[in-house]
């Protein structure tokens, strides 16, 4: 269980991203085919820089795809920052990986709750149901995480990365995510159980700005201005009220990380 005070809270909306932190699968840009390539994930209120490393027992599944061919990641260390995981000796194509965590608990006070949908995008949808509860408030948020990254092995085309991974939410780039350079724009699908999910705020994040946010369309789709190089933060959190717990509540949270050439 997760339990944020004021005063953390107040540190992570300083950093400008959400009370629960995000996390990510962080991969290199490109790699050598055959290689074992190197993920580190991480949790952080503060992206890019690492700051939780995740416990290993909490990883539920793994994956790495090139061409059609799936393995799971090995095993790796758990660092004081990041939990080391490596893709196995991988392929020539476009390597798409990605990691579902078990779910947790988050609890927050009633006066903490405002903020944190804010961070996610999710104000104007769920805040009214929240402000609709009878007092006193309490919120309880049982939350899954789903983290995805691309790494690029060799020059060999392979389009496969726009398939999706499977995951319970998962964000689908409709470009090649390997190719990408500063003044882009990417689009991307948000899948809920492999289903186009509409109406939901993503955000997209890099070191120093604040998130710029959009809305997916009837088809799940949304893009975003890539206006620099670096790494990038693309992430969306779905919160219903749960249905077998009222009136707690449930979540998904999709990040995919890209590195953006000048």
């Amino acid at each position: 269980m997760l339990s944020l005070s004021r005063a953390a809270l107040a540190v992570l909306l300083s950093a400008g991203l959400a009370s629960a932190h995000d996390t990510w699968l962080r991969g290199p840009a490109t790699a050598a085919p055959g290689s074992t390539v190197p993920f580190d994930l991480t949790s952080s209120g503060a992206f890019p820089a690492p700051e939780h490393a995740v416990e290993p027992s909490r990883v539920a599944r793994s994956l790495c795809r090139v061409g059609g061919q799936e393995a799971p990641f090995r095993a790796g260390s758990r660092k004081r920052q990041a939990l080391r995981l490596r893709g196995r000796e991988l392929p020539a194509g476009v390597a798409a990986c990605g990691v579902s965590l078990g779910p947790r608990t988050l609890d927050l006070k009633p006066d903490e709750v405002e903020h944190y949908l804010e961070e996610v995008g999710a104000a104007a949808t769920i805040g009214p149901r929240w402000k609709a509860l009878p007092e006193p408030r309490a919120w309880r948020e049982t939350y899954v995480k789903h983290a995805t990254a691309f790494v690029r092995l060799g020059t060999k085309d392979d389009a496969s990365w726009g398939e999706p991974l499977g995951l319970g939410l998962e964000i689908v780039p409709l470009s090649d995510p390997t190719r990408l350079s500063a003044g882009a724009t990417l689009g991307v699908r948000l899948l809920k159980g492999g289903q186009p999910l509409a109406g939901l705020a993503l955000r997209a994040s890099r070191a120093g700005k604040a998130p710029t946010f959009a809305t997916t369309d009837a088809d799940g789709r949304a893009s975003f201005a890539l206006d620099a190089g670096g790494p990038w933060l693309l992430a969306a959190t779905e919160l219903r009220p749960s249905a077998m717990r009222p009136p707690e509540w449930e979540s998904d949270f999709a990040t995919l990380y890209l590195v953006v050439a000048p």
